[in-house]
């Protein structure tokens, strides 16, 4: 069973009808000093993944990530001009890029956001923000490595576009 869990972190903008204006988030914020209270600490050779070289295809930075743990590697997908890529490490520190990067490119004038994956022990499944002029929701796709992704042919599975999280349950 996978659950697909939809948070939308910010209210809609005054004027909107389709949703409540009234829901303020208010987030939690920790000071450096209570995290390290807690047993954190930051590791000196921070940063240990920055944004691509000079002509790269991610060189304008990264806008967000996820890493999971598959043994005997971390794979961290990451975000950067509406692209997904892909880099894997062995200790979680040391990073490599895909060669085939970026593993998921939208077609013209669409782009990605925040990818989930999941990995079965035989198929890595993603669900992923997918947005364009006409066309937003949360998309599938699956690969039998991580990277060459194959879209699912009913794309968007939904039609929210909001902030996601996958969790696997058994």
């Amino acid at each position: 069973c996978i659950l697909i869990l939809s948070v939308s972190v910010i209210a809609c903008p005054g004027g909107k009808t389709d949703c409540d204006d009234t829901i303020e988030f208010v987030p939690t914020q920790k000071a450096i000093d209570d995290v390290d209270d807690e047993g954190w600490v930051k590791f000196e050779g921070n940063p240990v993944f920055t944004e691509g070289g000079r002509g790269e295809w991610d060189e304008d930075g990264i806008t967000c990530f996820m890493v999971r743990h598959y043994p005997p590697a971390y794979y961290m997908w990451y975000l950067s001009r509406g692209k997904i890529g892909l880099a894997q490490s062995r200790d979680g520190v040391g990073w490599v890029r895909n060669r085939n990067n970026p593993v998921m490119v939208a077609d013209s004038g669409r782009s990605y956001m925040g990818p989930e994956v999941l990995y079965d022990g035989e198929t890595f499944r993603m669900w992923y923000i997918d947005r364009g002029a006409e066309y937003n929701g949360i998309s599938y796709a699956t690969s039998p490595n991580g990277w060459d992704w194959e879209p699912y042919e009913n794309n968007p599975v939904t039609t929210h576009s909001g902030c996601i999280a996958v969790i696997y349950d058994g």
